[in-house]
């Protein structure tokens, strides 16, 4: 916060200063790294891929997918075909991200 602090001499003269604290960083020097396995879909109208992610670089992890509410757990399943983004918070609020692509396998794939 910002606090002032005045003094008095014993001739009344007074004089103020303003000082400002501020509270560490606590994610200064902490990188979290966001790794995970796919699977992807198993046609291009499914929605049954999935992400395990997880992290490192910190402790007491939660997750979310696209920015959504942080779950307990890495795992997200029901997935369609597209790329999503993982991130991971951890006890102190630090944050650290990564994407992962969904591919749908070529239904045109060995058809000559």
């Amino acid at each position: 916060g910002v606090y002032t602090i005045s003094a008095k001499d014993a001739n009344g003269c007074t004089g103020s200063n303003s000082f400002t604290l501020t509270a560490p960083n606590p994610c200064s020097g902490i990188s979290i790294a966001v790794t995970g396995t796919t699977t992807n879909p198993t046609s291009s109208s499914a929605s049954n891929g999935s992400i395990s992610a997880a992290a490192s670089g910190s402790s007491g992890f939660t997750f979310n997918i696209n920015g959504g509410a942080y779950q307990a757990s890495g795992s997200f399943t029901g997935l369609a075909a597209g790329t999503y983004t993982i991130g991971a918070k951890d006890l102190n609020g630090c944050t650290g991200t990564n994407s992962f692509t969904l591919t749908a396998p070529n239904p045109c794939a060995g058809v000559t």
